[in-house]
């Protein structure tokens, strides 16, 4: 397999996720238009990763950012490869917050359609570690996907 591009980390990115860098992986803080992870090369059509904590899917999906988050779905979705990475399991959405105004099933199902219809996978995955792979992952599968055509 090729050397991997450069992984694109969005300046806003308060907290990147983990990735391990002694295993060639190299990282690059950018400011991107679109989404918190990309590949150098790919981060205007190509490939996206948007990633949320759990504190941070519940106030871009229920609360006032819900608007501009449905949007940015919607950018993500002009893509060839988009993944909206949670770091929580589905049951921790499921049962919801006691500050949300709408159930955890309700939010759940609304984000899945919105995904659906926008084309963006969503992957919710238990912690950093796991997301850090799952990003990594995701990235390398785009690439293998691109020089096998």
């Amino acid at each position: 397999m090729k050397k991997m591009p450069v992984i694109l980390i969005d300046t806003r990115e308060q907290t990147p996720l983990p990735f391990v860098t002694s295993r060639g992986v190299r990282i690059k803080r950018v400011t991107l238009k679109v989404g918190d992870y990309s590949l150098q090369g790919h981060s205007t059509r190509g490939v996206v990763i948007e990633r949320k904590s759990l504190a941070d899917f519940f106030s871009s999906f229920a609360g006032r950012h819900r608007p501009a988050m449905m949007r940015k779905l919607e950018r993500m979705g002009a893509f060839h490869s988009a993944m909206l990475l949670v770091e929580a399991d589905v049951d921790e959405v499921l049962n919801g917050s006691r500050f949300l105004e709408v159930s955890g099933p309700s939010l759940f199902g609304s984000v899945v359609g919105a995904c659906v219809d926008a084309g963006v996978q969503a992957l919710f995955v238990h912690d950093r570690d796991a997301a850090a792979v799952a990003a990594h992952r995701f990235l390398a599968n785009y690439l293998e996907r691109l020089r096998a055509r």
